[in-house]
């Protein structure tokens, strides 16, 4: 029978039989969403699709060898320490790549803010006064700034996953600098930039039922306790969800699942370690910070650092593909 090609994250893990397959499936050595190919087939598919399987074996998996990395299986535990430590030493490692790589990130985003920005500017400098020219310029304008608006949101969203998928991989420690435009690639970039649009929307909701009754309760009574209010409830599953989700792209590239699988699996991953992973964001927040006060150029500098040890806490939560030693 034909060998079955595996292939995850565009790197082959090797090629194995049927009953191997199978029980890979099963002990999560291999994932449904992994590519496959055998002959004759004319394309690769998921490994869920290959439905003629064997049943898998009651084998009991071996024991893997003492390693210096992190855990191989998803749902670990986070140790900040560990993340700090780890993070610190794979930032040394690739310094020149990760720095490079956030020089690149941060210059496309204010770039795209500022011919945003300049678009709309410049038609609102040929409105005149009056007639019917200037309601023509006014729909012009606000066509180019929703554009232009649009633009900005795709492309720093699915930059945004990049981003953090270059980070995830130096940690694995094989990360380049193209890996920041990995969230361009088919199959991935639409995925992304609807997890992007469903977490907008789920901002916009939390706001419509936390903030809103505030503000109508604080103007129809004058009082700014309804606000107040409103603004700390508000707050509460803002700060809840944007920690959960913020796993949500890179499990995209590194799984290719679904952005509703990605996000379910962010959140319901998180929760059980939701304050740990919050001091990993606050210990990015306080880098960030802290290079933004020194003359913003130590951002370069600080910025990369928190994001390798938030990698750090991805592995440990996540894991890292097991790879084959079969070819």
């Amino acid at each position: 029978m034909a060998m079955i090609h595996i292939n995850r994250d565009s790197e082959n893990i090797g090629k194995f039989n049927d009953q191997d397959v199978a029980d890979g499936l099963k002990s999560g050595r291999f994932l449904p969403t992994d590519l496959a190919w055998r002959e004759p087939m004319t394309s690769w598919a998921p490994l869920s699709t290959f439905t003629d399987l064997p049943p898998p074996e009651e084998t009991k998996e071996p024991i893997p060898e003492a390693s210096t990395t992190a855990p191989t299986k998803s749902g670990g535990r986070i140790v900040i320490s560990e993340c700090f430590s780890s993070g610190w030493e794979s930032f040394k490692k690739n310094m020149g790549v990760l720095i490079l790589g956030t020089f690149a990130f941060l210059v496309v985003n204010v770039s795209l803010y500022f011919v945003s920005e300049l678009a709309q500017r410049v038609v609102q400098m040929f409105m005149k006064p009056g007639g019917s020219e200037e309601q023509m310029l006014k729909i012009v304008a606000v066509v180019v700034g929703l554009f232009f608006s649009i633009l900005t949101s795709t492309v720093t969203t699915i930059l945004s996953a990049g981003f953090l998928w270059m980070f995830i991989k130096n940690a694995r420690g094989k990360t380049e600098f193209a890996d920041l435009f990995a969230g361009f690639s088919s199959g991935v970039w639409l995925q992304i930039l609807i997890a992007g649009v469903a977490w907008g929307a789920i901002m916009v909701s939390v706001a419509l039922f936390t903030l809103a009754p505030g503000i109508f309760l604080t103007e129809k009574y004058g009082s700014p306790i309804p606000a107040g209010i409103g603004a700390l409830i508000f707050l509460i599953p803002t700060v809840y969800l944007s920690v959960g989700l913020g796993f949500a792209f890179p499990l995209i590239l590194d799984r290719r699942i679904g952005w509703l699988e990605a996000m379910r699996t962010a959140i319901s991953t998180v929760h059980r370690q939701w304050f740990p992973v919050a001091g990993l964001v606050l210990i990015y927040a306080l880098l960030a910070i802290s290079g933004v006060v020194a003359c913003c150029v130590g951002i370069l500098f600080t910025m990369p650092l928190g994001y390798a040890i938030w990698a750090e806490g991805y592995r440990q939560l996540f894991g890292d593909p097991q790879e084959s030693s079969e070819s």
